[in-house]
């Protein structure tokens, strides 16, 4: 059961996960993400709190200016001792898949993902 969220700022009609990251090195990190077959994911980055009922307020700019795809390679760089929220949604209002996220950074880096929704 994911909670759902406001794209548009009126209607809770998206479900999310929301996954706080934290960082044990300054760096540029690539999430990458995979989804079931014809359901495809969107994925936003945000610093210290994700807000559902206005979700543009502490979104950070990443490689891609809208990412949704069956599959994404999300870069971004982010800093240690500073708390982010992945937000992971559908493309489409009212849908829920299965998806996977694999992290990549710096090799002596840690990453610790933390499921925030319920």
């Amino acid at each position: 059961n994911s909670s759902k969220y406001s794209r548009d700022c009126i209607n809770l009609n998206y479900y999310y996960e929301a996954i706080e990251v934290n960082l044990v090195q300054n760096d540029h990190y690539i999430f990458s993400t995979n989804s079931t077959y014809h359901f495809v994911v969107c994925v936003d980055v945000y610093q210290d709190e994700f807000n559902r009922f206005n979700p543009y307020m502490n979104e950070l700019k990443t490689n891609v200016s809208k990412a949704c795809a069956p599959a994404i390679k999300l870069s971004v760089y982010l800093q240690k001792r500073t708390t982010y929220i992945l937000v992971v949604t559908t493309s489409s209002p009212n849908m829920t898949g299965s998806f996977s996220i694999t992290t990549f950074g710096p090799s002596n880096a840690t990453v610790t993902l933390k499921r925030l929704s319920e």
